[in-house]
């Protein structure tokens, strides 16, 4: 790995977390956290932190991965947390897994994460490293709660990152754990390889061009009480979310996209949205820490003009 790629970025982190200290709420706290605690708070026992390697390239996606209490002290990589809070509404499960590049709320229930959760940067993008050939059972969790790879074959969907592999150039380990089958969900064909790979492709561009330090979440959206499963076992989303914010100084901004899990192929402007109609939608409430000024401005956004120059970005 990259000692100053490691290092640039970790330095843009601490920026953002001095911005966040600008625009911290009322009582004091410095912190801002991806989604507001609304009802329970992760145990020690249900956050899981992977062990840190001897080298960056030690990959050992099918052993079994030693797991750290945050409590402990351990700390995973500045870009996979630094912004989030253990949180999950009331009645969902969750369990905590923080990553090299990226924090996962998994749902047992699902087995699908509830959302994913990260810090994309321009140094982050550097590496040749090469998507990885296979996607891996998640060691971190127990049998009958993760996702296995039999449940996706022969379904008619795909295995869809939330945190794409893309985003994480920067260390084969990193990469690698983003085909964990708890960073993915069914997707159709058309929406993997299509739209929402557009999106994934754009928020890359706009963070590289315009040097920008963006915060992400992504997730499913569930409609109904209908259960569609794949061999009973790994729930199929109805829709997905991806909320991106903003906060270096001068160049604050928030927009989300919505799209359905369908055959659909539209342009990113079709499926932009407000993060507030994507709280509405899923019940969660980003960002809570930064003050309720910023919230109402930012989250009421919904322009790709403000992230990028053409408005055709598909």
């Amino acid at each position: 790995m990259n000692k100053g790629i490691i290092l640039g970025c970790t330095i843009l982190a601490a920026i953002a977390a001095y911005t966040a200290h600008l625009v911290a709420n009322e009582k004091g706290d410095a912190s801002i956290v991806f989604i507001s605690q609304t009802a329970k708070t992760a145990t020690p026992s249900s956050v899981n932190v992977s062990s840190d390697p001897a080298t960056s390239d030690d990959i050992k996606p099918k052993g079994e991965a030693p797991s750290y209490s945050l409590a402990s002290g351990n700390q995973a990589h500045a870009w996979s947390h630094p912004l989030l809070a253990d949180v999950s509404r009331q009645g969902v499960p969750e369990q905590i897994l923080v990553r090299d590049g990226y924090t996962v709320s998994y749902n047992k229930s699902t087995r699908c994460p509830n959302y994913v959760a990260w810090t994309l940067c321009p140094e982050r993008l550097e590496g040749k490293q090469k998507r990885e050939p296979a996607f891996y059972e998640d060691p971190d969790l127990d049998n009958d709660s993760r996702a296995w790879l039999r449940d996706y074959y022969n379904s008619g969907f795909d295995r869809g990152h939330l945190c794409p592999a893309g985003d994480c150039k920067y260390s084969k380990r990193a990469m690698a754990q983003t085909f964990y089958l708890s960073n993915i969900c069914p997707q159709t064909h058309t929406l993997n390889a299509g739209d929402w790979n557009s999106l994934e492709s754009a928020t890359r561009r706009w963070a590289k061009q315009q040097e920008e330090t963006i915060h992400i979440i992504a997730g499913p959206i569930y409609v109904g009480t209908g259960q569609r499963r794949l061999h009973k076992r790994v729930r199929v989303p109805d829709k997905f979310f991806k909320v991106l914010l903003c906060l270096d100084k001068g160049k604050e901004k928030g927009i989300a996209f919505v799209m359905n899990n369908n055959t659909e192929n539209h342009d990113l402007n079709y499926y932009a949205t407000t993060i507030d109609e994507v709280e509405r939608q899923t019940g969660y409430d980003f960002f809570p820490t930064v003050t309720r000024k910023l919230q109402d401005r930012l989250e009421s956004q919904r322009y790709i003009s403000a992230w990028s120059r053409r408005m055709n970005v598909n």
